[in-house]
């Protein structure tokens, strides 16, 4: 054997041949075998961290871009925005401005029993100010105008803090029943369900009150939707992004009553006055579809945890609880 291989580490491999004439191979040794193999272990490991880095970022930003293609669209659809994000400092009877840019103004009206202050009025919010309902007269009054009827299609969407008593509470209605100007209800059942009637243009109302609809004593997000369908008006309620149940009515179109106004925290000729707190009241010419309902609905939780009005392990219950359900039927 050659001393110089013996030197430079190598082991020598006798083999055999036919022709009886040995000759030596060359071969790496146990040690440094199994150095290269955990080499190529971290070199491979470095390369999956940084593929699936690139991966992420990916994905995060696809998810950013569809998050602002459905804002966008959903702006596109807005007919009235109140976010309840005014100044309170002026005057008693305060404006409710409609963020939409259709123009569909309210009125806060606080009354004369219960609350009379506006600095009590405006509370923390989901995303900037909400308003606080002291249950006695307190109510927003926004007038009838064409942007908000909606014939075709109807979503209403809105964040409550119900701090209520498991009575009838009215949260947002477009309803008189005296003139039958009826187009819409979404309240408090008795039984803490919430109840969406949505009337056609043959008078037919519908009466949707899922279980677990309804919230007490924390901010939950409720939507409505309606739209016309092959054979008649197709009706649909959601909590926190899930989807409750739906109903389905007689008639070729959504009622209207161009002239009726929206009241918040109002009944109307049935005051049902409740304490709550109401914040991001929306209104689209569309019925929003449940990606749509959910990525509202998750901008909202993400703001609370922001704000530190939930925890931590409040938000993540509540997002599981959302993918659990994403069945729509």
């Amino acid at each position: 054997m050659n001393k110089n291989m013996k030197n430079k580490g190598f082991t020598p491999l006798e083999i055999e041949r036919k022709r009886k004439r040995s000759r030596f191979l060359t071969g790496f040794t146990l040690i440094e075998l199994l150095v290269v193999v955990v080499v190529i272990g971290i070199l491979a490991g470095m390369s999956f961290v940084m593929i699936q880095g690139v991966i992420d970022m990916a994905r995060r930003a696809r998810s950013k871009s569809f998050s602002k293609s459905i804002q966008l669209q959903l702006a596109l659809n807005e007919v009235g925005v109140w976010r309840f994000d005014d100044n309170p400092l002026i005057p008693v009877i305060s404006g409710v401005h409609d963020d939409s840019g259709w123009g569909n103004h309210g009125t806060l009206r606080l009354g004369d029993e219960g609350n009379t202050s506006l600095e009590v009025a405006w509370v923390q919010g989901v995303f900037g100010k909400a308003l606080r309902f002291d249950g006695k007269d307190d109510r927003v009054l926004i007038h009838g105008s064409v942007s908000l009827d909606t014939p075709n299609a109807l979503t209403m969407e809105a964040w409550v803090f119900d701090r209520g008593d498991g009575t009838i509470a009215a949260t947002i209605v477009k309803d008189t029943y005296k003139t039958h100007a009826r187009i819409f209800q979404l309240r408090r059942n008795t039984d803490n369900r919430a109840i969406w009637h949505v009337w056609s243009n043959t008078g037919v109302r519908s009466v949707l009150t899922p279980v677990d609809s309804w919230a007490i004593n924390r901010w939950f997000h409720i939507t409505g939707t309606a739209r016309v369908v092959a054979g008649g008006i197709e009706v649909r309620l959601y909590k926190d992004g899930v989807f409750r149940g739906r109903e389905l009515i007689g008639g070729t179109s959504i009622a209207v009553n161009t002239a009726e106004p929206i009241r918040i925290a109002h009944g109307g000729e049935f005051p049902f006055f409740k304490k709550q707190y109401i914040d991001e009241v929306r209104i689209y010419n569309r019925a929003l579809e449940v990606f749509a309902i959910q990525e509202r609905y998750v901008k909202g939780l993400e703001s609370l945890l922001a704000r530190g009005i939930i925890t931590e392990e409040e938000f993540n219950n509540r997002i599981a609880e959302k993918e659990k359900n994403l069945v729509v039927k």
